[in-house]
């Protein structure tokens, strides 16, 4: 189960889980900038700083789904144990791909949600809270577009919580039981086996140096994407990008779907191209950009529109 949930979900596999310290929400606070202190002699005091400590608060969404089995399957089914866990597989795989799709490109429309990063760096302009810009962009435009995200995962960056007193993070199984009433597709009456699966969990995005995105890459043609030299550089937005985090990115992961890192893989090969390389392409399980791990997430799409 857990396999099937993040096999294309690297952003689940890599995501912080800590519990919220509220049931619906979660209170943290982030550096509006850095302390500055004051030179001073013996015998002199100081005064109490300026507060650059600014509270925020995270939403906590609730995805939840519903499965329903007829209860006429238990007679026709030789196993029907191993029909009903079967029948379970696509809501563990599918809540994953909606809480992964919530994380990176969700957005507040309809149910209790909570912003995604994209949601979250939507504009060219956008810095973050010592000036530096979140978003870096290559020349695409229509709405052919996608975005590589750099993410430095850590307690006070960037982070993913879950109600308060809640055991674990993840999708929770509920039986209601066998030969429960329900709602057949013709809205008549029908008896079955109903099980509910559920996963509350919100996005903290503590320290805006800790997030960037890469965007308006170019998803067909030839130009404004990671193998375009003419104007971009081959891939000198994701330099900028990380160069610009927090430690210069030190610790930041590269998301990306596979159209990109196709593009990124064949711009590696190029024997002109020397800004990066790929450690071991051919038998590495885990490819790297100068360093840093490039991951996969299938929820950044390639109908993006340009981010201007």
């Amino acid at each position: 189960m857990v396999l099937s949930m993040t096999e294309m979900q690297d952003i689940l596999k890599d995501a912080l889980f800590y519990p919220a310290n509220d049931k619906t929400s979660h209170v943290y606070i982030r550096n509006g900038g850095l302390v500055t202190g004051t030179w001073v002699e013996l015998n002199d005091g100081i005064s109490a700083s300026k507060g650059a400590i600014v509270p925020g608060r995270a939403e906590i969404g609730m995805l939840e789904s519903r499965l329903v089995i007829d209860e006429r399957f238990e007679d026709i089914e030789s196993n029907y144990e191993t029909f009903v866990q079967r029948m379970a597989y696509p809501h563990y795989e599918g809540l994953a791909q909606q809480m992964a799709d919530a994380i990176t490109v969700g957005t507040l429309a309809g149910g209790y949600q909570f912003n995604s990063i994209e949601a979250h760096i939507a504009s060219s302009s956008q810095t973050d809270q010592f000036g530096q810009n979140m978003c870096h962009t290559y020349g695409g435009t229509g709405s052919d577009l996608s975005s590589i995200l750099a993410i430095d995962w850590g307690p006070d960056s960037v982070y993913c919580v879950y109600p308060e007193g809640k055991a674990f993070a993840g999708v929770e199984k509920v039986e209601r039981g066998r030969n429960e009433q329900a709602t057949g597709k013709n809205s008549s009456t029908m008896y079955g086996y109903i099980c509910d699966f559920k996963w509350y969990s919100g996005l903290v995005i503590a320290d805006d140096r800790c997030l960037r995105r890469i965007c308006n890459i170019e998803t067909t043609g030839s130009s404004n994407n990671l193998l375009d030299s003419s104007t971009h550089g081959y891939v000198n937005p994701i330099i900028d990008g990380l160069s610009s985090m927090k430690n210069m990115g030190r610790n930041a992961k590269l998301y990306m779907n596979r159209t990109i890192w196709s593009q990124l893989w064949k711009s590696a090969k190029d024997r002109a191209n020397v800004n990066h390389y790929v450690q071991n392409p051919w038998q590495s399980p885990e490819y790297t950009f100068d360093g840093h791990l490039v991951r996969f997430t299938e929820s950044l799409l390639n109908t993006e529109s340009a981010v201007s």
